[in-house]
């Protein structure tokens, strides 16, 4: 698990989560208004990739898990992304 405190994300339209792997990662976020979001292969070639719209919903602890499709373990990307437009 991984926890990120976001601040001021009132101002965003949505934030992009991916993972990038050479196996089958799977992605579990949870927001602070506590709405949990899962994908697993959303970016194509087997890779995850959520897009959380309504960016006052972001503000505060986000909750990120990253797992294998199979339970296999590999190394792994985890990449956020901001949009304000």
């Amino acid at each position: 698990e991984i926890s990120l405190g976001l601040v001021g994300s009132e101002m965003c339209i949505r934030d992009r989560i991916e993972v990038e792997s050479q196996c089958d990662p799977t992605l579990l976020v949870n927001t602070p208004n506590t709405t949990w979001h899962f994908d697993d292969d959303g970016g194509g070639s087997l890779q995850p990739e959520l897009n959380i719209t309504s960016g006052p919903n972001l503000n505060g602890r986000l909750d990120v898990w990253v797992g294998t499709y199979n339970g296999n373990s590999c190394q792994a990307t985890l990449e956020l992304e901001t949009w304000y437009n």
